[in-house]
């Protein structure tokens, strides 16, 4: 009989750490990356196989910022970092990987941020801190033209690009003065920038904003509350109206499903995370049980099928309908 040694703890420790994902628009495959290898690079899983095995796609043992699967199957975005520099820039992928090509020339300075992309997949709208380095300026990228052009210069703070219409037409921005304090405006052409919340003096933050109608805003915010919880904008008259609050816990991040008209919140209580769906046409709100203590993101797919990034001491997945990618 083959007698084997105890474990020895050094085992234990050699582990992987998964920091973001996508999954395709049919739900076929989803893209991570990991450490798999000893340093990050992109893998896939094919979902609709006999075998959901990991396979590379990236060689390049690079960091990546996000991972944006194109919905026609032709490319794969992406942005990667310089060695742990953080100086995340954009680059595509063949959809079945290799070497990544740049979208566009940057200094090595330069940091971009997704923020949104076109149903079409055609335009991608982002943050940058080219040529604006202290406050960040808002642009628009064309992927069939490659026609770059600004959509947005920061000034007075540091401005992100928070949401995008869906026919386009108009966007929210946020402007953060500090970590207690960050308000968000909505912009249309011809009209004057309105802020969402109803006085910018009161010391707040405003974010996580969605479209839910190309004139209706959903987001969450703390206004005038020790917690923070979903509030509603009407472009059209300019209302505010504070749709749901979770006693006491604080949204972290919301996600629309626009088929069912239903909102996915993450809400933070304590040293745990929970997650609700929220009907906007009934108004009903419904607990989820979560497969891990902490989600690092969270993707609602068009089937309604929730995939998300959890880390903590749970790895069983309790909740039916939902997909873990592990990633600690």
């Amino acid at each position: 009989m083959i007698s084997f040694p105890k474990p020895e703890v050094e085992q234990f420790f050699q582990t992987y750490i998964i920091r973001q994902f996508g999954v395709s628009k049919d739900e076929s495959r989803l893209v991570f990356s990991s450490t798999m290898n000893g340093k990050f690079n992109l893998w896939a899983m094919d979902l609709e196989g006999e075998t959901a095995y990991p396979y590379p796609l990236t060689y390049n043992d690079q960091a990546c910022g996000f991972i944006k699967l194109d919905p026609e199957g032709r490319h794969i975005l992406t942005s990667f970092d310089r060695d742990g520099n953080e100086n995340y820039q954009f680059h595509a992928l063949r959809w079945n990987g290799g070497e990544p090509v740049a979208l566009f020339e940057a200094a090595p300075e330069d940091k971009h941020f997704f923020i949104h992309i076109s149903e079409d997949g055609k335009r991608v709208y982002y943050c940058t801190t080219k040529d604006n380095p202290m406050f960040m300026n808002a642009r628009v990228l064309n992927l069939e033209t490659m026609d770059d052009h600004l959509l947005l210069e920061g000034k007075d703070a540091a401005t992100e690009l928070a949401a995008v219409s869906p026919d386009e037409k108009s966007y929210v921005y946020t402007k953060i003065y500090s970590n207690t304090h960050a308000l968000s405006y909505v912009h249309q052409e011809g009209v004057e920038d309105r802020c969402l919340t109803p006085n910018e003096e009161v010391t707040h933050i405003a974010g996580d904003v969605h479209y839910i109608e190309d004139h209706v805003l959903l987001f969450a915010t703390n206004y005038e509350s020790e917690y923070t919880y979903i509030a509603q904008y009407d472009i059209t008259n300019g209302s505010f109206q504070p749709v749901c609050q979770i006693e006491h816990e604080s949204v972290k991040n919301l996600s629309w499903h626009k088929d069912s008209r239903t909102l996915y919140i993450l809400t933070e209580l304590g040293v745990e995370d929970r997650m609700y769906t929220y009907s906007i046409d009934s108004g009903e709100l419904t607990q989820i049980p979560l497969p891990t203590d902490i989600v690092d993101q969270l993707i609602v797919a068009r089937s309604r099928q929730v995939y998300l990034l959890g880390r903590g001491q749970r790895s069983h997945i309790t909740s039916t309908g939902t997909k873990m990618v592990r990633g600690r």
